[in-house]
């Protein structure tokens, strides 16, 4: 009853909270050798995560730093000793399986609006504080999208309906109104639900400003009306050849943002999209990517020489842009099984400082290419190959 009693000193009673089940790793994003307490909810959080909580409760200050702060009541000590491992079995008896639970590296947006669905809403118990819109049939919503051929942002009135399984948008009626649904004079394009992955980044990785939040739709171009067939990950991407490394591809992005606070409303939109994925009966299509970001890419002739290229890649392939923010990839590369001819190796041997590495097709093309950095070199190498090994697993 008394820890500071049973334990002898603050210290002792410190560590004893820092051994306490589940607490060698963050609560929300399981960084390791987390520092800080929230003492509303008993749990310990990495410093990244922290700033969140204390967004979280501005009006009465409960997050502490165990390192730092001295004056202690037995009552914090009390509900921190229970650890995380026995906190989170309460805040998340279920997990959402829609909802993006955040990692070290994620963004503030993405940490921020999963926390406060974890700690203020409870939304992942049996008895939720509110319903929140991305569980109900339909939404809508006014974001910026960024122009096809110009580097600017326009607003859009974006319409989600379940049951007509796609995603509507189009010119706002009423710029200064309520978003609406687009009629057929306002219509600008549809999406399918069901082959449309969406992921928000920061603002950052795409060579934006680092503020804003940007809500990524990568889908088949000609939206609903497309018959554009996409593989499950079981089995390897077949396409024409002359679509292979250069020229069009069928797949389409568009950007969207609202900056600042108003990014709730992307981050709903995304576990929107994905609880209907993982909700219907019928296959999705959608495929999230596993890394995306600036490589080396040499061209075909002997002579050629490297050019910069931005990379997204999924569990099916690779696709490069010229820009971070261009809408259509200029090429792709397939990715398929090993036993189908698909390989990935160091394309420099004995070199120690060369970031080059070769990938072959089941055409048996080469892509010679090379990562901007050292670390980027092996992580790209890693998840490659694991894409690799999982159509043959």
């Amino acid at each position: 009853d008394d820890p500071l009693a049973h334990y002898g000193s603050v210290a002792a009673v410190v560590m004893a909270i820092r051994s306490a089940p589940g607490n060698r790793f963050c609560a929300d994003c399981h960084y390791p050798d987390p520092d800080w307490a929230d003492v509303k909810y008993g749990v310990l959080v990495c410093i990244t995560c922290c700033g969140s909580h204390r967004a979280l409760c501005r009006q009465v200050p409960s997050v502490r730093s165990l390192s730092i702060d001295c004056q202690w009541t037995n009552d914090q000590f009390r509900v921190l000793l229970k650890g995380n491992k026995s906190n989170n079995a309460r805040l998340l008896p279920r997990k959402h399986p829609a909802y993006p639970i955040p990692t070290p590296d994620d963004q503030t947006v993405l940490r921020l609006q999963y926390i406060i669905a974890k700690y203020d809403n409870l939304e992942f118990t049996e008895n939720p504080v509110k319903t929140r819109p991305y569980t109900e049939g339909e939404m809508t919503a006014r974001f910026l999208k960024r122009h096809r051929h110009r580097d600017d942002w326009v607003p859009r009135d974006y319409f989600l309906s379940v049951s007509e399984g796609n995603i509507s948008y189009g010119t706002p009626a009423d710029e200064y109104g309520a978003p609406c649904r687009p009629t057929a004079r306002t219509l600008k394009g549809t999406l399918p639900l069901l082959k449309t992955n969406a992921e928000i980044v920061c603002g950052h990785d795409l060579d934006q400003d680092a503020n804003d939040s940007i809500l990524m739709l990568t889908f088949p171009e000609g939206g609903c009306d497309g018959d554009v067939g996409t593989p499950t990950t079981a089995s390897p991407k077949k396409m024409p050849t002359t679509l292979v490394g250069s020229g069009a591809s069928n797949r389409r992005t568009i950007f969207l943002k609202r900056s600042g606070a108003s990014s709730q409303s992307l981050v709903e939109w995304l576990v929107a999209i994905r609880r209907v994925q993982l909700l219907t009966t019928l296959p999705s299509t959608a495929q999230p990517s596993l890394k995306m970001g600036w490589i080396m890419k040499k061209g075909q002739e002997p002579t050629s020489s490297y050019k910069k290229r931005w990379f997204v890649l999924d569990r099916r392939e690779m696709r490069y842009y010229i820009s971070p923010m261009d809408g259509s990839p200029q090429g792709l590369i397939p990715l398929g099984s090993a036993k189908n001819g698909y390989k990935i190796w160091s394309s420099v041997a004995n070199r120690v400082d060369s970031n080059e590495f070769t990938i072959r097709t089941a055409a048996k093309r080469d892509f010679w290419l090379m990562a901007i950095t050292s670390k980027d070199y092996l992580l790209w190498q890693k998840l490659i190959k694991e894409v690799i090994d999982g159509y043959s697993s």
